[in-house]
Parts: C-alpha cells; sequence; structure tokens
C-alpha cells in the first residue's frame, strides 16, 4: 500500500509535499550554472576586455569553452550587433571586435511599440558617436535577447528621419490609392 504523500511516476516514488524551493533553491543558496548565458556573458567580457581586437582561440582560452562553442556564439553576438569581426589576412584568422559603448546612460533609451521592445543609444564609435537601436525580446528560457541591430552615425540621425517620413508617406499614398 502506498503513501498517501508519495505518487507514483513510472518506477519512482516522489513526495507529493514538495514547494518550489525544492525545484528552485532557497534564496541563501548559490545559484546553478545559467549554461549559455555564462557562456556568452564570459565571451562579451573578454571581447570587451580587448578593445585592439582578440582571435576565437584567444577567447576560448580566456573562458575557458571550447573553439566551437565561442565560434558560435561570436557568430550569435555579431548577428546582435554587439561585437564585429575583421579578417587578418596574414594569419587567416578572425579578430573579433566590441561595438561601441554607451557615452553615458542619459543617452539609452528603451519603449515597448506594439508589442516589441526597442533599445536606443547614443555609443561612442571609432568615427565618433554613433546610434544603436536595436530589437529586443525577453522569454522565461533565453532572458533578453538582442533579435537584431543597426548602427548610424550620429551626423546621419536627421537624414534617417527624413528617409522614414518619406516612406512612410509613400506608404500612406500607396494605401489611398494616389501612388503612381
Amino acid at each position: 500500500m502506498r503513501c498517501i504523500s508519495e505518487f507514483d511516476m513510472g518506477s519512482r516514488l516522489v513526495p507529493t509535499n514538495l514547494t518550489a524551493h525544492d525545484f528552485v533553491g532557497r534564496s541563501d543558496e548559490p545559484l546553478q550554472d545559467l549554461g549559455p548565458q555564462l557562456h556568452r556573458k564570459k565571451i562579451v567580457q573578454a571581447v570587451k576586455a580587448s578593445p585592439d581586437g582578440i582571435s576565437t582561440g584567444e577567447v576560448a582560452k580566456a573562458t575557458g569553452l571550447s573553439v566551437p562553442t565561442v565560434k558560435r556564439i561570436l557568430a550569435e553576438l555579431e548577428k546582435e550587433r554587439e561585437v564585429y569581426s575583421r579578417s587578418h589576412t596574414q594569419k587567416r584568422i578572425l579578430i573579433w571586435y566590441p561595438n561601441g559603448k554607451i557615452i553615458h546612460q542619459y543617452l539609452e533609451v528603451q519603449r515597448e511599440l506594439r508589442g516589441k521592445t526597442y533599445r536606443v543609444t547614443v555609443q561612442e564609435s571609432r568615427s565618433g558617436p554613433a546610434v544603436q537601436i536595436q530589437e529586443r525580446r525577453f522569454s522565461l528560457l533565453d532572458g533578453e535577447r538582442v533579435e537584431g541591430a543597426i548602427f548610424i552615425d550620429y551626423e546621419s540621425v536627421d537624414d534617417l528621419c527624413a528617409l522614414l517620413a518619406e516612406l512612410k508617406q509613400r506608404y500612406e499614398s500607396y494605401e489611398s490609392g494616389r501612388a503612381t
């Protein structure tokens, strides 16, 4: 006969008086390894610590991760515009660089527009200040992730706004049937 406080899961008996603390731990217990998120953080830190560039192998050595894992995560970070790479033709390797650093926290704005989150910052870049626009997504599994991003030279922001206004006007003309 089974005890009322136990439940049969296949061949195992599991107590039914479990609490959330049994799954996520108590506040005084250390957190478990975050896996991929922790790997990404380590890689970003290694690249940011090397403003003059760092190779994939050097990132792997600095983080203790395998080269294939580092390559995959660096490719994701490059797609998200967190880092960028340049080919070193003599050594036939990629050198990774951090993208701009936010000039000041005041120059960071985050807004939700029609269910999508955008983060806009003014950052330092090699050619002067640049505006970065990121589309971000949050999930319980991945945390916050960058879906995509663009950089615009700060001096070109007004030109981009004019371009967007023109495109908006063209679309409205198209929708109303006045497009030629």
